[in-house]
């Protein structure tokens, strides 16, 4: 909403209103599944994420319920997807198990430590369950697959031999 952008973004509301408005102009299709979300759940009194996971109203339905409704599937799909991950690449046959390990998740973001060498067998195993396709159930009642794409990164060494997040690089497999 309007609100929360100015203060994500550190503007006056106005702008950030004009922003919004302007955003929601050029993507119309996003408030008809707002709108659809939101109808599931008067209907049904919950909504499913990509996984399987249940989203239940505890609550009499009101307009305070819209923002965790229309978050819930997005947010929790990548969620589950990224905690799926890691359990995939940790029982990969090809992880190598003793030097390799993802040590961090950060909302939609996986870090992982390694020997030099294993760094090109970790991240095109890491690259392989990410794009995994995900099912999605759109409004038509088609499932259709969505596949996000995986950057990745590797550690180097700043002038000082130190490996910072500041210099992390962009690598292609």
């Amino acid at each position: 909403m309007p609100d929360k952008l100015a203060t994500v973004m550190e503007i006056n509301y106005t702008y950030a209103e004009y922003l919004w408005h302007q955003y929601h102009k050029i993507t119309p299709e996003l408030q008809v599944w707002w709108e659809w979300q939101t109808r599931q759940v008067k209907e049904k009194g919950c909504i499913y994420n990509a996984y399987g996971r249940r989203w239940l109203l505890q609550e009499r339905f009101s307009d305070d319920a819209t923002e965790a409704i229309i978050a819930f599937y997005p947010q929790s799909t990548i969620g589950d997807k990224v905690s799926r991950i890691i359990y995939q690449c940790h029982s990969d046959p090809d992880w190598p198990r003793s030097e390799a390990r993802i040590c961090l998740n950060i909302h939609d973001a996986l870090i992982a430590t390694n020997r030099i060498g294993h760094g090109p067998v970790v991240r095109s195993i890491m690259k392989k369950y990410a794009e995994e396709p995900l099912l999605i159930e759109c409004m038509d009642g088609q499932t259709r697959e969505l596949i996000i794409p995986c950057d990745l990164k590797t550690s180097v060494a700043d002038e000082q031999g130190v490996h910072r997040w500041s210099s992390l690089e962009k690598v292609n497999g």
